[in-house]
Formats: structure tokens, sequence, C-alpha cells
């Protein structure tokens, strides 16, 4: 089975390789093409990747002009008629690309809905609304990482007459995390420490939302309990990065690789990241994998992975009190969370997931 994946982030997330190496594993024949800006700096010389430049500065605000160079670039690079099925990792970049090919060669899609399709696309601009409409009932299939995703893309944004016919054909698949982890699990058994540690890795920046998370460990600690904090990643907000330097009780290592990550996270108590958007967030289920309980945020892209209580708790991520209530949560049941994040982290492994689609994929596919 030959499958077109049109992944614009396939230069920047390891995820889509992850998932593709997988995929190749179970005899998939995975043709990756990655539309980009003129004059981009990454490249790859990855058998059956096409990393095509085709953009100028303008068309980032031009939807119509870049899916028409997307669209071309498609057309003049494969032999369509050898393609099975066309995976569109977005709803809306990748998504209507696939949908006009699908339409002028008939050639079967799923499509990905995924943070900026959600918080975005449909959020900001309602003129996207009927285009993202028309593309799932178009699709075979429609992927939701998260089943909070799915449940507010169908709530919120699909009329009446149509949420039957877009729940049918949607499913709902996780991303996985790093083989890396999975291979490490950190059977020992964690011990809470005094003060409790609590660690956030990933960019530091506005959506991740430090700020709060600092307000509610000075809540808890105004009630006597006493909580350092580790920092791993790269600042990319210099107000944040002006109050991290303030608080005597908070470590910024900057961003690290993944064995020095490992390590931190087998030291460390409980994962905390309230992001405001996150479409879904490897670093929960890395963390998981050491066994830490997370904190995550209600009605984004982790939320639903879990019943609430089973591996941490959902919060208000504009609430410092939600957060610090969250943490005591996870304080008082601590050994029972730990235990249920290791048992439950393989349900993100990419040899899990690679199969699910496979499936979909061959559901979807006439060849």
């Amino acid at each position: 089975m030959k499958v077109l994946q049109i992944a614009n982030g396939y230069l920047e997330k390891g995820l889509y390789r992850n998932l593709f190496h997988h995929l190749e594993l179970l005899e998939v024949n995975c043709q990756v093409f990655v539309p980009v800006i003129n004059g981009y700096k990454k490249n790859t010389n990855e058998k059956d990747v096409i990393v095509l430049e085709c953009f100028n500065s303008f068309d980032r605000y031009l939807f119509f002009s870049k899916q028409r160079k997307t669209i071309k670039g498609i057309i003049n690079n494969y032999d369509l008629k050898t393609i099975s099925i066309i995976h569109a990792h977005t709803l809306f970049s990748t998504g209507y690309s696939a949908y006009r090919i699908h339409k002028k060669f008939g050639i079967p899609y799923v499509v990905a809905v995924r943070n900026t399709d959600v918080n975005l696309f449909f959020e900001k601009f309602s003129i996207f609304k009927k285009i993202g409409l028309r593309i799932m009932l178009n699709a075979s299939n429609v992927v939701f990482i998260s089943p909070e995703y799915k449940r507010m893309v169908i709530d919120k944004y699909i009329p009446p007459k149509f949420k039957e016919e877009i729940d049918a054909k949607s499913v709902v698949i996780p991303n996985g995390i790093d083989d890396y982890y999975l291979e490490n699990i950190y059977n020992d058994k964690n011990e809470l420490h005094n003060p409790v540690r609590i660690i956030h890795v990933g960019d530091i920046d506005y959506n991740k939302n430090i700020l709060t998370t600092i307000k509610a460990i000075e809540l808890l600690k105004n009630n006597n309990i006493e909580c350092n904090y580790t920092l791993i990643g790269d600042i990319k907000d210099l107000e944040v990065g002006e109050v991290i330097k303030e608080k005597e009780y908070i470590r910024h290592l900057g961003k690290q690789p993944k064995e020095v990550v490992l390590e931190k996270l087998r030291q460390s108590d409980i994962f905390v990241m309230p992001s405001h958007h996150e479409t879904f967030g490897l670093v929960y289920g890395e963390a998981m994998s050491q066994g830490l309980p997370v904190i995550y945020t209600k009605g984004q892209g982790f939320d639903g992975q879990f019943e609430n209580g089973e591996v941490g708790f959902a919060v208000d991520d504009y609430d410092p009190d939600s957060i610090a209530k969250a943490i005591i949560d996870v304080i008082e049941q601590y050994n029972n969370i730990s235990a249920t994040c290791k048992r439950n982290v393989n349900s993100f492994s990419w040899s899990i997931i690679a199969k699910k689609y496979l499936d979909l994929y061959s559901q979807s596919s006439p060849n």
C-alpha cells in the first residue's frame, strides 16, 4: 500500500518520523510531501521524502494561493495512479489539498484535526467553518488526537444535520511517544520528595502558562506545602524569563537531550504543564513513563485520554487555585497514580498506533 503523507511539519516534528517508520515496518510505503517557503534552511536526503520550496513570504496570508501551489507540487511530483490513499495531517493546511485532489482524481483521504485547526481556523475565522465541514464530509475518516477535540469540534462547529455523519467517520488516535521512553520505563517505586519536585519540559512561553503554575506553587507554599520547580526548555518569553530568575525555588536547565530529560523526570515527582492550547503534548506521556502523575489543561489535547484522576488531573489553565488543588490531589493519592501512569503508558506506543492507522487505511482504500 502506498500512502501519500502530506505533512507540513515533518522537518520540525519527530512524531511524523516515528509514525512513518512504524508504518514502513508494517509494509506501508509512505511517500512524504513537505511544501515549504522559498529559501527554507532545513532539508533532508531521506528516501521517499520530497521537500518542495513553493511558497513566497505572502502565501502564509493567502490560503488559496498556498493550496494551489501545494496541489500543483503534488501533481507534478507523484504518479497519483499509484497512490492508494492520502493522509493529510492537518484539517485545513493540508486537508484542503487532499480534498481537491480527491475531487479531481478520486483518491480517498483521511484527515487529522489538530490544535491550529481548532484554536485558529475554526475559532478565529468564520469563513473556514464551511471549508472545514466540506473537507470532513468528503474524507473517508477524520482523526482526532484526543476525545476532547472530537467532542469540541462536533459539538461546537458541526451543524446538527451533519453531526451524526461526522461522528460516524471520526476516530480518536493519540500521538505516540519516542520508543526511548517506553524502552526505559522507570520500574522502581517513585517516592514523593519533600519539598515536592515539580517539573516542566518544553518551550517556556506564554502558551505553556509557566506564570500561572508559579502562582499555584506560591499558593501551596503559603499553605506550608514546599515545592521546587525545574524547567527544561528554551525561554521564548522574556517576561517569564525575568520572573523565573527571581524565584529561589526555580531551576532552569535550558533545552536538554532526551537522556538528561529522562534522568530529571526520574528525579521529579509531578509533571505540570497547563498549556492554554495543546494538540496532545508528547511530554505528558514521556513523564508518565517515569511514573510522574501529570497536570494538564481541561478541554485541551491530553484531556480525555484517561479518566480524570487516573494518571493526573485536568485543570483550569487560568486559575492557579485549580492547579494548586490538583497538585494536592496528586500528593494525597501519589503512589496509586504513579503506578497507574506506568501501567498505562504503552497506549502511546507508536507500534500500536501505526497498526490503528494501517487498519484505517485498509478500510478506506480500494487497493
